[in-house]
């Protein structure tokens, strides 16, 4: 039995499978099982998989028609056998002595999920959220209580975490399939709820490609009404499955303040924010009754007040109270945060046009972009030297 399972969803990614298998064979820790699930592809990334699995005897290929990333990692989870279990998407790649760090990890503390940090492969400089997302604090977490859903919303991405195949195993913790986007969240706050304890380390061990074209996350962000409605329909299913599992009226409150938090900005600067506004209330009541009988903290009461009264002015003020209070907790990140919603309003967007504008050398944005640029020439470069090596390796062995 394999120290670690490295489970590999596939779907056209023939540009950046190569180099997403090589990270993972060329790590320095060798007690792997890599299990590759090619989900109906329709370019050459079938064929890579031969080629790797030829070579290494760790990989296994799985083959099924398209069903999605979650039927893909739940038939990866149904066979696998190592003791941890690890996520690596198959246009992104781990980086160097990851495999050994999450061993080391698991080996020390016995951790139900270890959660680490990554970095962003983009044009331009990661949003304030994505860098908060891919650079977790240094902890020891013993039972979740009020931070569960927090801790949830904050790392969004399931490949950022090695989990205990017992625990997942035991808990029968597994993929929603169906669901369009929000699957990662799901999951967390399926497993997050029944751990005993996580650990949590800043070490960047994984690379993600932002907003690449054609992925999932890609799309969904064209769309915004489009993503309005598959949110509501995350929360719809979260709160269904905790009222079944008898936990939604212990996490009612917390259960109401990542919904809001999660749904309330992409509601209200949605082109169809009324409906989507309506929407959201409609699920709040169905599952919640009147919020406000029940104990809220500030923010949420604050976020509850914005959706009820949408055109009053004093919207703007309460979330800057939210922002305020929620900052709190994570000043530096929660201030770029905030600064970033704020550049969204109109006469800043204008101000900031105007100085990119007639001050292009010394823009920070000028900057991060050519600093972009410079990440991911170097990436697509690796890309392409991995496919040659793989080649070049097969090519000697059926010699």
């Amino acid at each position: 039995m394999p120290t670690i399972s490295v489970i590999v969803p596939v779907y056209n990614v023939e540009k950046y499978l190569a180099h997403c298998l090589e990270s993972i064979r060329k790590q320095d820790f060798s007690d792997l099982e890599i299990i590759c699930i090619n989900d109906g592809s329709t370019d050459t990334s079938p064929r890579l998989l031969t080629i790797a699995s030829e070579l290494d005897p760790r990989i296994l290929v799985i083959n099924q028609d398209n069903r999605g990333v979650s039927a893909a990692r739940n038939r990866g989870l149904g066979v696998a056998s190592g003791e941890i279990i690890m996520f690596v998407d198959g246009d992104d790649f781990l980086a160097p002595g990851a495999c050994k760090t999450v061993a080391e990890a698991f080996a020390k503390d016995k951790p139900d999920i270890f959660t680490f940090g990554g970095k962003a492969i983009s044009y331009g400089k990661p949003s304030p959220w994505l860098l908060n997302a891919l650079s977790p604090k240094k902890e020891v977490i013993r039972g979740l209580g009020g931070d569960l859903f927090k801790k949830a919303k904050e790392r969004p991405y399931i490949w950022l975490s090695a989990f205990s195949r017992d625990f997942l195993e035991t808990n029968s913790v597994r993929f929603e399939e169906g669901l369009a986007v929000g699957e990662d969240q799901l999951f967390y706050l399926e497993a997050y709820v029944r751990a005993n304890l996580i650990v949590t380390s800043p070490k960047p061990l994984y690379f993600y490609r932002a907003n690449r074209l054609g992925s999932a996350m890609s799309s969904q962000h064209k769309d915004d009404d489009k993503r309005v409605k598959q949110h509501l329909n995350l929360a719809d299913r979260v709160f269904s499955r905790w009222k079944a599992a008898g936990l939604f009226e212990e996490h009612k409150a917390g259960l109401l303040y990542w919904f809001l938090d999660f749904i309330s900005y992409d509601a209200f600067h949605t082109d169809s924010s009324e409906e989507a506004l309506q929407s959201v209330r409609k699920l709040i009541f169905k599952y919640f009754g009147n919020p406000h009988d029940g104990d809220l903290d500030a923010a949420t009461a604050l976020a509850l007040r914005n959706l009820e009264h949408p055109e009053n002015p004093l919207r703007y003020p309460r979330n800057l109270v939210v922002m305020v209070l929620e900052g709190m907790q994570n000043p530096v990140l929660s201030s770029q945060i905030a600064l970033e919603k704020l550049g969204k309003l109109t006469p800043l967007r204008i101000l900031s046009a105007i100085y990119r504008r007639i001050f292009p050398a010394s823009s920070l944005m000028q900057y991060w972009w050519i600093a972009g640029v410079g990440y991911t020439t170097a990436a697509a470069v690796e890309d392409a030297q991995s496919y040659n090596r793989l080649i070049a390796e097969w090519t000697l062995f059926r010699q």
